[in-house]
């Protein structure tokens, strides 16, 4: 007994200089601080992006409360990455709504949905820096006829010759409601 205790403290003291003096150890003790502390960064970044603003919120709640259930959005915020687009993603939950370029939902679709609805997001996020035309072709060449367009602009420029600034004096368009950087048009017949 008196050997096996001693062998014990003799393996313990191995193990000790050991995760001391090991190289190999000390690296992945780095590694992971260091991984610890990037994710921790990262995630400081990134969060904010993939939130919704209180105008956001206060806009979808608008829409639930003055628009007929199920009407058609399409809703436009700029992102360039459709899995950080909270606004497209929150949208038909918080507004009872149906925004046509959503693409949560559609990863289970056979036949490529998915792809479909993704490559139809972006080609309509990149109207955000055009005009109301844009809009107009996109529902044209993709078949989506719709009735309201949202666009939320938190923290995006507006400048002459934005989306924003055509679609308020487009004739086929008509501002039914505005939060502070999110603006809803009804699409006139």
């Amino acid at each position: 007994l008196k050997n096996n205790v001693q062998e014990a403290g003799d393996i313990e003291s191995n193990w000790s200089t050991y995760f001391i003096k090991s190289s190999a150890i000390k690296f992945a003790l780095t590694a992971l601080i260091f991984y610890a502390f990037f994710g921790t960064v990262l995630s400081d970044q990134v969060y904010p992006k993939v939130s919704l603003t209180p105008s956001d919120r206060a806009a979808m709640e608008w829409v639930a409360r003055n628009v007929p259930p199920q009407s058609q959005f399409l809703v436009l915020t700029g992102e360039t990455e459709a899995f950080a687009d909270a606004v497209a993603e929150w949208f038909p939950v918080l507004s009872g709504s149906y925004s046509i370029v959503t693409i949560q939902g559609y990863e289970w679709m056979p036949d490529k949905v998915f792809l479909t609805k993704l490559d139809e997001y972006y080609a309509l996020q990149a109207c955000m820096d055009k005009t109301s035309a844009c809009v107009d072709e996109w529902a044209l060449k993709e078949n989506h006829p719709f009735e309201y367009v949202l666009v939320s602009r938190d923290g995006l420029s507006v400048n002459e010759n934005s989306l924003l600034t055509s679609l308020r004096t487009a004739d086929g368009y008509r501002l039914t409601h505005e939060e502070k950087d999110v603006y809803i048009f009804e699409k006139r017949p």
